[in-house]
């Protein structure tokens, strides 16, 4: 039998991608040797804890377009709010780095830190171990201190629904 108006070399791509779109779907539905993967999102909200009590605790918003935000730490009458960026670098393997200021009563800049960070996030995704070093330069550009390697420990941080033990829901009933 054959089909009128098609050349036969154009039936025969047409086929071919056919077959191609299918076995592709097939394909990737199938389960890898190791289980399903999670995708490698680092976007969204994370606590870091530091290994060293001297540290502070951050928590750390990663957005999906690659900026971040981190406060706490330090009172926040002294420090800004971080702000930086992050890129995947490897397999569950983040780098960021982020700047943070600190002004006087009068909001004179006084320093700025640059935290370089490299972030290994769990398999999981809900982990992540956390290496950072600052360093910090005075108003007037000069390299006031280098600090040594801190390791944190992150968790990501999830919407939870408000139970019904909840003092809100009590309040408006």
């Amino acid at each position: 039998m054959q089909v009128t108006g098609l050349h036969p070399v154009a039936l025969a791509a047409i086929v071919g991608v056919a077959v191609l779109m299918v076995v592709g779907i097939w394909l990737a539905s199938q389960p890898t040797a190791a289980g399903p993967t999670r995708p490698q999102v680092l976007a969204g909200t994370w606590i870091c804890i530091s290994e060293r009590n001297s540290a502070p605790t951050w928590l750390v918003t990663f957005h999906a377009d690659g900026t971040l935000m981190q406060t706490g730490g330090f009172p926040p009458q002294e420090q800004s709010v971080g702000h930086g960026d992050w890129v995947r670098v490897g397999d569950w393997l983040f780098h960021a780095t982020i700047w943070v200021l600190r002004q006087d009563e009068a909001g004179a800049i006084q320093d700025r830190t640059e935290l370089r960070q490299e972030i290994q996030v769990e398999p999981t995704s809900e982990t992540a171990t956390i290496s950072q070093r600052a360093r910090t330069w005075d108003a007037a550009g000069r390299m006031i201190v280098e600090a040594p390697a801190v390791v944190q420990k992150a968790r990501r941080i999830h919407a939870e629904p408000l139970t019904q033990e909840s003092p809100l829901i009590e309040e408006h009933r």
